[in-house]
């Protein structure tokens, strides 16, 4: 009796082990719907929701368009750039002092502009990317 169950349960387990690799096994036949997809009709509803971010060129085109003017104290203060001490903060602020030297020099702001590209230069010196900027600059 003993000996019946034993092999009871060692037949059932493998057959239900043969069931379950019958039942995971990959024909390689693709389902087919019917359904083919057209890339210019996909591409056509991509543009209708996504769109790239303007250039530097239409920022400005549109800054002009609409005559907006510069606002005094929107951007970091230049001399700012002392306080960041982490690589972290430099590499950021690296960033936002380069959209602020973009800003002044969208309105000609030649004096902010000088002042952002020296306050550049120090935090390129500072993080060590001085190939980054040419030295005529």
């Amino acid at each position: 009796m003993k000996m019946l169950r034993i092999n009871l349960l060692k037949t059932s387990t493998v057959l239900l082990l043969v069931l379950f690799a019958v039942s995971c096994k990959n024909t390689g036949k693709k389902k087919d719907d019917g359904q083919t997809i057209d890339k210019t009709e996909v591409k056509a509803e991509l543009e209708e929701v996504a769109y790239p971010l303007p250039s530097p060129f239409e920022l400005t085109q549109m800054i002009n368009d609409i005559e907006a003017t510069y606002i005094i104290g929107i951007a970091n203060d230049a001399e700012a750039y002392k306080r960041y001490l982490t690589v972290k903060k430099q590499g950021l602020n690296l960033g936002v002092y380069s959209s602020d030297m973009a800003y002044s020099a969208t309105y000609n702001r030649n004096d902010k502009t000088q002042e952002y590209l020296n306050t550049i230069k120090e935090l390129v010196k500072s993080l060590d990317l001085t190939g980054a900027i040419k030295s005529d600059m």
